[in-house]
């Protein structure tokens, strides 16, 4: 048990701690040599090692959330998402205002797959976005 209260106890001083992080930093560092996955267009070749990225707006006060599924996490992996408010005075609140969610991925291997993307409303889905990826 003691070491159960030890173990949440880091992991809550982590959370705290990127909490706090520069988003701005974070998107720089996503977006520095990745493609951006635009939703307009339903196909993507990558090459192994090749990094993207997708952008969605949210807006979690009001239930505007969304999500992405890989199908094949093996040929192209989620490396993270980052939540940009579009309010700088809003960062350290949780809710607060809308903003954008980036999301960011790694191609791993060869083969093909899908990313799907979902925005919801208070729990209902409004739009769902099918891309085909191809790994080379």
């Amino acid at each position: 048990m003691k070491l159960l209260k030890s173990i949440f106890a880091i992991s809550f001083i982590i959370t705290l701690n990127s909490c706090g992080s520069d988003s701005k930093t974070q998107l720089a560092e996503i977006k520095d040599n990745a493609v951006e996955i635009d939703l307009k267009k339903t196909d993507y070749t990558f090459k192994v090692g090749e990094k993207s990225y997708l952008e969605m707006n949210e807006h979690g006060s009001v239930g505007a959330m969304s999500e992405v599924v890989i199908g094949d996490n093996t040929i192209i992996g989620i490396s993270g998402d980052v939540f940009d408010y579009e309010k700088e005075q809003i960062e350290l609140e949780t809710g607060g205002d809308g903003g954008t969610r980036t999301y960011s991925f790694t191609a791993l291997k060869k083969g093909t797959t899908t990313i799907t993307a979902r925005d919801y409303f208070r729990g209902d889905l409004q739009k769902e976005y099918i891309l085909n990826i191809t790994v080379e």
